[in-house]
């Protein structure tokens, strides 16, 4: 049986996503296990849970790729190939919901995700400030431009987390392609320019975390946290109050 579940993280972001599972105390028993307390767990509604109960951002990836006619269905239920960054969601930005898919896609290297060595260096710098090492050491730069011509594709079964992933590293080539269009700029020059931005914003999420740890007030925690979400670096969360 299929579940859909909601909860909450650390920054009060609420997120949702599905389970299999035997039953519902088995649902619960299965996100426990990964860390997560759901607030609202029900059964999927059958065929509609197919299209958008994976999340509503991967409808989304649907809708934008159809409406650009960036999307060829080679079958009923075959993968859907996009050409290019579906909308928004190619924007770099933290990617939320199921703790054990997100954990995994990382600690492989990426390689669950993408076959293409390039890919997978790219995904390392998909989240803002994010920590992840690249997972491949190039030989050479042009192993880096040699993934602009392969195709990323999006199945039906990606989970959300995955297909969220996916539409961050087809950004990125976007911004390779045009990093490098005018003949100036090199896959070396961009491969600096992806760690010198992944380390500034590291370096704001240590300054603003400092700040925070300093002043206990919910309020300027709450401003700097949406700042954070402005520029796609991970939350902070709330701050303890001392006890009294």
């Amino acid at each position: 049986m299929k579940f859909t579940y909601q909860y909450r993280t650390g920054d009060n972001v609420l997120h949702d996503g599905m389970v299999n599972a035997a039953d519902r105390d088995d649902a619960y028993a299965i996100l426990k296990s990964r860390g997560i307390r759901p607030s609202r767990l029900v059964e999927a509604p059958g065929l509609f849970n197919k299209l958008i109960g994976k999340g509503k951002r991967w409808f989304v990836i649907v809708a934008l790729a159809a409406l650009s006619a960036a999307l060829a269905l080679r079958s009923k239920t075959g993968p859907v190939v996009i050409e290019g960054a579906p909308g928004n969601l190619s924007q770099r930005h933290q990617i939320y919901g199921d703790p054990a898919i997100i954990d995994e896609m990382s600690a492989d290297g990426f390689s669950g995700v993408f076959t293409n060595k390039g890919e997978r260096y790219l995904a390392a710098y998909a989240m803002p400030g994010s920590s992840t090492a690249p997972a491949v050491s190039f030989r050479s730069p042009d192993e880096l431009t040699a993934c602009l011509t392969n195709k990323i594709v999006f199945h039906e079964t990606d989970p959300r987390e995955v297909a969220e992933l996916k539409a961050i590293v087809n950004g990125i080539k976007e911004e390779l392609r045009e990093y490098m269009s005018d003949g100036e700029g090199t896959a070396a020059m961009f491969m600096r320019r992806l760690e010198e931005r992944q380390e500034e914003e590291r370096l704001i999420y240590r300054r603003v975390q400092n700040e925070l740890e300093a002043v206990n007030d919910p309020a300027l925690w709450e401003e700097r946290n949406r700042s954070l979400r402005e520029m796609g670096i991970r939350t902070i969360p709330r701050p303890r109050r001392p006890a009294k």
